[in-house]
């Protein structure tokens, strides 16, 4: 059910966004209409949270972090390619981007949250890759399906665009992410065929743990549960 997803999953927020775990909030369900064009698929959405909760508590504290870590020389490399970007992405998802990048322009966020920062935040988990994936079953047979992220946005700053995305198509549920409105790949999901999917990364520290693929402290493995 949607009000189980909302709480277990509320675990992959839970770190990054620096929330009690103890009682959870309410996570929006948001459904994105895969039958609508692409670019308008996000928009409605981005638009409504922006509106709500005013940029300063939705995408400034993320616009800040990739500022403060990556520096402006990333965004002036993703501004070099974004007007080309179906060279290096799905063309849907390209269109999926720019409608994102159109909500934020027409509430006068342009400028705060153009298009190469809109590429750069969904690029984050690939930049960072801490996190932690968990599959368990408990003592009455449930399998229970957590992860957490281990990301540092400050207090709560992700809280505001922390969604459970509805993807339907003709009305009928595909599958559900929790995630963040314009983050519009799936690091996490749950599939109306109960198939979940948590892309996650390995990374062994010297002392830790045994090389997992190779003699370099920092090798890395990605990671379908």
């Amino acid at each position: 059910t949607t009000k189980m997803i909302g709480g277990v999953l509320f675990l992959i927020l839970g770190c990054a966004s620096g929330i009690s775990l103890s009682m959870p909030p309410e996570i929006p369900v948001r459904v994105i209409n895969l039958d609508l064009n692409p670019r308008m698929r996000w928009k409605s959405v981005i638009e409504e949270l922006i509106t709500t909760h005013g940029f300063q508590y939705t995408y400034e504290p993320a616009v800040e972090y990739i500022t403060s870590n990556y520096g402006h020389e990333i965004l002036h490399l993703l501004d070099d390619v974004s007007g080309d970007l179906e060279k290096y992405i799905n063309p849907e998802y390209v269109e999926e981007l720019r409608g994102c990048a159109d909500a934020a322009k027409e509430l006068g966020y342009g400028d705060q949250l153009p298009l190469e920062t809109i590429v750069t935040f969904n690029l984050l988990y690939e930049f960072t890759t801490f996190c932690t994936s968990i599959v368990c079953e408990d003592l009455e047979g449930r399998i229970w399906h957590s992860r957490n992220m281990d990301w540092s946005f400050g207090q709560e700053s992700l809280k505001n665009i922390s969604i459970i995305a509805d993807f339907q198509k003709g009305g009928i549920t595909q599958y559900k992410t929790i995630t963040w409105a314009g983050y519009v790949g799936a690091v996490t999901a749950l599939s109306v065929w109960i198939t979940r999917l948590t892309g996650s990364d390995w990374r062994r520290a010297e002392g830790i743990c045994p090389p997992l693929t190779g003699p370099d402290a920092d090798t890395r493995v990605p990671d379908v549960l």
